[in-house]
């Protein structure tokens, strides 16, 4: 959002980033820029390029955080045994060829039982 206001901001959004009211705009967006590791240099990238470095930030974010609470629980260790080099937002590809009737096993098994059809 900062990106995009950058260069062509109203009057109410420069009131809005400039304000410092308690867990405003500005304030979460500041967290979120901590959280991120995003710098003023950032912003001098296109909105693409940018855009995409803030969604790897986020998923490597995530893949770290989930990494680390799943420390001892015994889903997210069998998912890490059983796909060593997983990545989030990535969907496994017979999940991409397959429709959504098909790739779930227990609604064919539901729907083709006589007079349910």
């Amino acid at each position: 959002m900062k990106h995009r206001v950058q260069d062509n901001a109203s009057e109410l959004m420069i009131i809005t980033i400039n304000s410092n009211i308690k867990g405003g705009w500005k304030q979460r967006t500041d967290k979120l820029e901590n959280e991120l590791n995003i710098q003023a240099q950032d912003y001098t990238k296109s909105k693409q390029t940018f855009k995409i470095d803030i969604e790897n930030k986020i998923s490597k974010m995530f893949y770290d955080s989930t990494d680390e609470k799943g420390k001892d629980e015994s889903k997210i260790q069998h998912l890490k045994q059983g796909q060593p080099n997983w990545k989030p937002g990535t969907m496994k590809k017979y999940l991409i060829k397959l429709s959504k009737k098909e790739a779930s096993p227990g609604k064919p098994a539901r729907y083709s039982r006589p007079g349910l059809e």
